[in-house]
């Protein structure tokens, strides 16, 4: 009766061993790529003393798509039964978050007015969303190490922001950034993903494939380039004011 009892222990314990790893398998690690500037910089700060900007500010989700282009080892892959465990929807809302609106509302440059002249349209393209590493084997490898070796997501997408002069009608300025996002998920993610993103704002920790990442990394990109731009052309800045004359809050 003791080797039976054993083994039965011996048994259970190796069950929740899989429970356990199943559960926090479920976590994952997001990083997005650092977005180059959209021309080439001089090098010069930027002199903005420390205005603030009155604008409007739109997230536009009337494109939102049903569906994102899955790849999987090379090929589109048209039966998304086959990879039930990935939330396309999760990763088509990381292109439309309310992020990149606190960004703005956290940011010192910009101010929200109703009676701004200048509205800026965020608008979102995800494009495709890469399975893994397009590796069978080391789909494998993931897989047969209960996930401790994680696997590998990359999303790829494009945000535009769009600044429009209401006074005039017309849009003044279009800036459009490709992103490149990685997911990870495995159990090593559970050990190690709490405390990377304490070294960087552009590592998210989550339960799921939601990350605010994506926006922070395209709000950097835009901020970094409408400063360069606005600093060097007065035309554009002269745009930026509540009602029929400039104001700049100081």
């Amino acid at each position: 009766m003791i080797l039976p009892n054993f083994l039965l222990v011996k048994s259970l314990k190796v069950l929740l061993i899989f429970v356990f790893a199943l559960m926090i398998s479920g976590c994952f690690m997001h990083y997005t790529n650092e977005i180059p500037p959209n021309q080439i910089h001089d090098g010069k700060d930027n002199n903005l003393s420390r205005i603030q900007l009155p604008i409007k500010l739109k997230l536009d989700r009337s494109n939102v798509p049903k569906s994102i282009t899955v790849v999987r080892s090379g090929q589109i892959e048209k039966d998304h039964s086959l990879i039930s465990h990935v939330n396309l929807k999760y990763y088509l809302e990381n292109y439309y978050s309310q992020e990149i609106l606190s960004n703005f509302k956290m940011g010192e440059l910009f101010t929200s007015n109703p009676n701004s002249n200048v509205i800026i349209v965020i608008k979102s393209t995800p494009n495709k969303l890469e399975v893994s590493t397009n590796n069978i084997f080391y789909d494998f490898v993931s897989a047969f190490s209960f996930s401790v070796i994680p696997y590998k997501y990359n999303s790829y997408g494009d945000i535009t922001f769009e600044i429009f002069d209401l006074g005039k009608n017309e849009k003044i300025k279009v800036y459009t950034y490709e992103i490149s996002h990685s997911a990870y998920q495995g159990i090593s993610m559970f050990l190690l993903s709490p405390f990377i993103p304490i070294f960087s704002d552009y590592i998210d920790h989550s339960t799921n494939e939601r990350t605010f990442s994506i926006m922070r990394r395209a709000y950097e990109a835009f901020y970094r380039d409408l400063t360069y731009d606005l600093s060097r052309d007065p035309k554009l800045l002269e745009s930026f004011y509540i009602n029929d004359s400039p104001n700049y809050s100081v």
